[in-house]
């Protein structure tokens, strides 16, 4: 071993014989900095345990995100007028590719003008029958009248479409005439005969139903005694849905019909759009057309709206001056002021169709399967009893509404008062 070693091992084992020997003498030794940073160590911990209960136990705060300005993919447009109040929902979807929000330019300049001072949107009245009667559960229903005290519907369906007579205590079919198997049925109407005099069946018996097509583009012309009339083939140019007459025009020219006179009255036409038509019966030469809007009410700036289209327009009937709309797959029937198209109110119905829909389905499974197609259709004025008649396509019930309906009268006046019809 070298001499530095031997110093080494010498020099300390005088030390540790001195700290034996002099207990009195101040302790550097390693045991007393090992209980030193024993403790550091615990006192780090325990203040850690603190910090990791207060960060767990804390209630998270995130800041808000500030928006990212988008990133122009076109050269911006000029900036538009300030809109003098917010956007509608109608609005604000108006160019989205649905056609249920579609609108045209005439629409959206509308809804864009003076249109904000209407505040009443029309009213939703709950509609009670009186009665029902059975219904054949296999009609299609498109077209529903009375005439002359008879029931007469119109079905649909290829290979099933044909027009019908009907007993309304029973349901049972009395007489019915198919239509080509290749055409779809549709709405129904009649306009009855000049001189009410007249014998059925004779030269001066005039009386013509009219059946649509939904997309054969014909018009279906038949006698008083239901015989297809071969040389009124008539053909229209959009799709058939709902049918009625506008009586106001049988004898003379009525306000915003159209110039000259029209002794028979007008056919008036749903085609599924929110659009509606007058037909002359005698060649379906359009004479004019609405729109059928609905104001809509907006949600932020109450007493402001739009007016927004109503699609789907289905089954027509003309009630009291108005013209009552079945609309495609909704439970509610809209109630038309003819010459602006404005909707005055709806008449609900969504009571009665669930109990429908719920029989139909604890009935069979086949019949469960039908209330996919099953939706309200079929409106029936029968002025004599002052009544309307309501069914739908395949409904084992038709319902008695009778009229006036409570509130009818003074929610659509409110509603003509508020857009200055009156």
């Amino acid at each position: 071993m070298s001499s530095k070693g031997e110093s080494r091992r010498r020099a300390g084992g005088s030390t540790a014989a001195g700290r034996l020997s002099s207990p009195s003498k101040p302790l550097h030794s390693s045991r007393s900095r090992t209980t030193f940073l024993v403790a550091l160590l615990a006192a780090v911990l325990a203040a850690g345990a603190a910090y990791y209960h207060f960060v767990v136990n804390a209630p998270i705060r995130l800041a808000p995100a500030r928006p990212t300005p988008a990133t122009p993919t076109t050269a911006p447009e000029p900036a538009a007028a300030t809109p003098e109040r917010p956007l509608s929902h109608a609005e604000l979807t108006a160019d989205f590719p649905d056609a249920l929000f579609r609108k045209t330019r005439k629409m959206k300049a509308l809804a864009a003008s003076g249109s904000a001072t209407l505040a009443r949107a029309p009213d939703l009245l709950t509609l009670v029958p009186a009665r029902n009667y059975a219904h054949d559960p296999a009609a299609f229903t498109q077209g529903l009248l009375v005439h002359g005290g008879r029931l007469v519907e119109s079905t649909g369906l290829y290979g099933k479409s044909e027009l019908r007579e009907v007993s309304l205590q029973t349901g049972e079919v009395l007489r019915r005439v198919p239509i080509p198997p290749a055409h779809f049925g549709e709405g129904l109407t009649v306009i009855p005969r000049s001189d009410p005099a007249a014998a059925p069946g004779s030269a001066a018996d005039d009386e013509e139903w009219f059946m649509l097509t939904w997309r054969e583009s014909t018009v279906h012309v038949f006698d008083s005694q239901w015989r297809f009339k071969e040389d009124r083939a008539l053909s229209i140019k959009t799709d058939g849905w709902g049918l009625c007459v506008d009586p106001r025009t049988r004898s003379a020219t009525s306000a915003g019909v159209g110039s000259g006179a029209h002794p028979r009255g007008l056919l008036v036409v749903s085609d599924g759009t929110a659009t509606v038509r007058w037909y002359d019966p005698a060649d379906m030469r359009e004479v004019k057309s609405i729109a059928v809007r609905e104001w809509t009410e907006s949600l932020t700036a109450p007493g402001t709206g739009t007016w927004s289209p109503v699609p789907k327009l289905n089954e027509l009937e003309w009630v009291d001056g108005y013209i009552w709309a079945n609309v495609w797959y909704d439970h509610r029937i809209a109630v038309i002021e003819p010459d602006s198209g404005y909707v005055v109110a709806w008449l609900d119905m969504a009571h009665v169709t669930s109990i429908i829909f719920a029989e139909m389905k604890r009935e069979s499974a086949a019949r469960a399967s039908d209330v996919s197609s099953a939706t309200l259709n079929g409106i029936a004025y029968d002025a004599e009893r002052n009544v309307v008649l309501l069914t739908g396509k395949l409904w084992h019930r038709l319902y008695e509404i009778p009229l006036p309906i409570p509130g009818l009268a003074e929610a659509t006046a409110s509603v003509k008062a508020a857009i200055g019809l009156v």
